[in-house]
C-alpha cells in the first residue's frame, strides 16, 4: 500500500478527505517539515501533501535538501493552501512533480490527483534486491516482493509478482544468515519486517493485521503467522 504523507504545519486536515484516502493508502500526518525529516530517515513515503500558506517556508526547502540526498527531485509533492500560489511555487509547478490543490479540497479532484501522481511514484520506487544462484544474479524490485519464507535450513524461498504473467513467481536462493538479517544486510528495512522466525514481510503488501488470531493477512489474499514477539512490527507501523 503506498504511503502519503501530510505536512500539516497549521492547517487542520479533513478528515472526510483522510477517511477516503485510507480506502487505498496508507496516510501519515505530521506537523511540521521538521517532523518530516525524522520520518524519510525510517519510512518510504511516496507521495507528500504540504499545507500552508507560505508555500515555501525556509524549513520546507531544508526538508527538500534532505529528501533529495536519497530521492529523485521528482518525487511527487501536492501543496495545498487557502492562498493563491506565490511566484516561487508558480515557477516550480510541474517542472517537477509539483502540484497545487486550493482550501477547501474538492475531494474528488483530490482523489483523481493522487492517482495521477501515484503512477509516478510507483515508477520512481525502484529500489532493489539482487540474489544469487548458479552463480547468475537474479534483482527483484522491492514493490514487486511480497514476503520471503524460509523455506529449509540455509535457504529462502521469494515471493514475487510478475506483472508479465499475470500471477505470482515463487524462487529458492540460498541464504546463510538469519532471516532477520536479511532487511538490514540489502538495505529494505523500510519496506520489509519480520512477521515470525520463518517469514519477512514487505510491509506495503499488508491488508489486515489480527492480532487476537495472530494472523497478518496481505492484499492478495495470503495469510501469514505471526507472535506477540513480531506483531508489534507491524502494528506500530499501521498507527504512525
Amino acid at each position: 500500500m503506498e504511503h502519503i504523507l501530510f505536512i500539516r504545519n497549521n492547517y487542520e486536515i479533513d478528515s472526510k478527505l483522510l477517511e477516503l484516502l485510507k480506502k487505498d493508502y496508507k496516510v501519515s500526518i505530521v506537523g511540521d517539515a521538521d517532523d518530516a525529516q525524522v520520518i524519510i530517515r525510517e519510512k518510504y513515503i511516496d507521495v507528500f501533501v504540504i499545507a500552508s500558506d507560505n508555500h515555501i517556508e525556509e524549513n520546507t526547502w531544508k526538508f527538500f535538501k534532505e529528501l533529495h540526498k536519497n530521492r529523485s527531485e521528482m518525487t511527487p509533492i501536492i501543496f495545498i493552501s487557502k492562498q493563491e500560489p506565490n511566484q516561487i511555487l508558480n515557477s516550480n509547478l510541474y517542472v517537477y512533480n509539483w502540484y497545487f490543490m486550493p482550501c477547501p479540497i474538492d475531494h474528488s479532484l483530490f482523489s483523481t490527483l493522487m492517482e495521477r501522481v501515484m503512477i509516478t511514484a510507483r515508477t520512481l520506487n525502484d529500489k532493489s534486491i539482487v540474489l544469487m544462484r548458479n552463480r547468475i544474479y537474479h534483482p527483484f524490485k522491492v514493490v514487486d516482493v511480497s514476503r520471503i519464507n524460509r523455506s529449509k535450513p540455509r535457504h529462502i524461498t521469494l515471493y514475487s509478482d510478475n506483472p508479465q504473467k499475470g500471477k505470482e513467481d515463487e524462487e529458492e536462493f540460498f541464504y546463510r544468515g538469519p532471516l532477520s538479517d536479511f532487511p538490514k544486510k540489502y538495505g529494505v528495512e523500510m519496506f520489509f519486517k519480520q512477521a515470525s522466525q520463518s517469514w519477512i514481510v514487505n510491509v506495503n503488501y499488508v491488508k489486515e493485521i489480527n492480532p487476537t488470531d495472530m494472523i497478518i493477512t496481505l492484499k492478495n489474499g495470503i495469510e501469514i503467522p505471526t507472535s506477540e514477539n513480531y506483531i508489534h512490527h507491524f502494528l506500530e507501523d499501521e498507527n504512525d
